[in-house]
């Protein structure tokens, strides 16, 4: 588990890549449960999915979700079966 978490910071800690999320504090509260967690407060580049849909529902009226503004900026479908 230490070395998924060690990758996992690597990735989230490196300024070049971008990381998509939604609700992505929620995620870093569980991490941060991991003995072997450290610097989870050093992220550095993440896109909250939630904040640009709960920004489009504003707009149109709609409800915030992941899976119908996803349906609406593309057109495809989220299939939550792997999640």
């Amino acid at each position: 588990m230490a070395v998924v978490a060690s990758s996992v910071q690597q990735v989230l800690a490196a300024p070049a890549i971008q990381v998509l999320g939604f609700s992505f504090q929620t995620d870093l509260d569980k991490l941060s449960l991991l003995t072997s967690w450290r610097f989870f407060d050093m992220v550095q580049s993440v896109v909250d999915l939630r904040d640009a849909c709960t920004a489009a529902a504003q707009k149109s009226s709609t409800a915030a979700g992941l899976a119908l503004q996803l349906k609406t900026w593309t057109g495809l479908t989220l299939d939550k079966a792997m999640q």
